[in-house]
């Protein structure tokens, strides 16, 4: 009896031992595993930003693509279109400046 239980202490020693041995390499791997989670989560929020930048360009093209459409269908709307509004900019600036044409001569 003496003989099994001296057995099954050599089998429990040789387990702690193994279990002993993982968990030391398991703690040697850690900060490695951290690191790389850290990583993953940096690219992660990299594509995501990625991803919303061109979801808001998309809807911006969309945007466009859908007012060029509704230009070409209803005509131009002066008060609508960007062109205009430069234009009407510039005549405005040309009106300021008289007529030697400098917005900041005109002002001095």
């Amino acid at each position: 009896m003496t003989g099994i239980l001296d057995h099954q202490a050599e089998e429990i020693n040789r387990i702690g031992n193994r279990a002993e041995q993982v968990a030391d390499t398991f703690a040697g791997v850690l900060p490695e595993i951290s690191t790389i989670a850290s990583s993953v989560e940096e690219a992660g929020n990299g594509v995501l930003a990625t991803a919303e930048d061109l979801l808001g360009r998309s809807q911006w093209l969309v945007d466009a693509v859908t007012r060029y459409f509704s230009d070409l269908e209803f005509g131009l709307d002066p008060d609508r279109h960007p062109a205009f509004a430069v234009r009407h900019n510039d005549s405005e600036r040309t009106a300021a400046a008289g007529t030697s044409g400098h917005a900041d001569r005109a002002t001095e």
